[in-house]
């Protein structure tokens, strides 16, 4: 989303401008990062071919996601006796939800 989908750039994040400025101490890796609500972390947006760069911020939003719900049992009758049957796990979906 950052570059627009143009090719040939590299996107790393950091905890200070410092940080991505020179470059040091990238948030690595970005997929599994921990971020505190409200916190702002600096994107720095490099083209591969030239090496120019330039720097953003982005604002974390973290909020609590939904509680899952225990649902009730799904049972279906084996009526062959080889101990296996098909259930349809999507029919717990809006139990495990909450309704929502």
């Amino acid at each position: 989303v950052i570059t627009g989908g143009v090719p040939g750039m590299i996107v790393t994040y950091y905890n200070s401008l410092i940080d991505a400025q020179t470059p040091q101490n990238p948030i690595t890796p970005a997929t599994a990062y921990l971020g505190n609500d409200n916190e702002i972390i600096h994107v720095r947006v490099q083209n591969i071919a030239t090496g120019c760069y330039s720097t953003t911020t982005q604002l974390l939003r973290v909020t609590q996601g939904p509680t899952a719900v225990t649902p009730t049992p799904l049972e279906r009758c084996d009526p062959n006796n080889d101990g296996f049957e098909v259930f349809d796990l999507t029919l717990a979906t809006n139990q495990i939800a909450g309704g929502t």
